[in-house]
């Protein structure tokens, strides 16, 4: 994602926080070519300053790349201690959807095999391939969204949540 596309990301990160409960675990996933864990899995309430800092030092590499990122949503979720006790376990996925031809399908039932479900937000760029993404939401049965406005993300991005948490 570039410039102004990030930023509407890191926007969206940071006002999902106070729609969390303290208790709520909480994590972000950066991807390009590779994906890097911006904001460990953690407790909502131990987070908002950890995320300001994190995602103040994010920047657009390029490239979309999702079947690593998605492999590794999948550890995260496998590797929580206590992830038979969490009720909820949703990932929101923002992207343009431009990446190369995989198993997204497997990918994705893989996650939601451990309980994970998957929404996804195509955020429309030059490239970009929303019938891939909406067809992630639906094997992740979550929700799929779509804009070319990355002003919008934050809404977008905290409307995700309270769906995923029932509120």
């Amino acid at each position: 994602m570039a410039g102004r596309n990030i930023e509407g990301m890191k926007e969206a990160c940071a006002a999902a926080i106070p729609i969390l409960r303290a208790w709520d675990y909480v994590g972000v996933l950066a991807f390009d070519i590779t994906p890097k864990m911006v904001v460990p899995m953690t407790p909502a309430g131990a987070v908002p300053s950890l995320i300001s800092d994190r995602l103040r030092r994010l920047h657009a590499d390029g490239g979309t790349r999702l079947m690593p990122a998605l492999a590794t949503a999948h550890q995260i979720f496998e590797s929580l201690p206590e992830k038979d006790s969490i009720a909820v376990r949703h990932v929101v996925l923002i992207s343009d959807g431009d990446c190369p031809k995989d198993d997204y399908e497997g990918a994705v039932m893989k996650l939601t095999r451990s309980g994970v479900t998957v929404s996804t937000i195509c955020l429309a760029g030059a490239q970009f391939d929303p019938g891939l993404l909406s067809e992630i939401a639906r094997w992740g049965r979550g929700r799929f969204l779509f804009t070319n406005d990355p002003a919008k993300l934050p809404h977008f991005v905290a409307n995700e949540i309270r769906a995923a948490l029932g509120y």
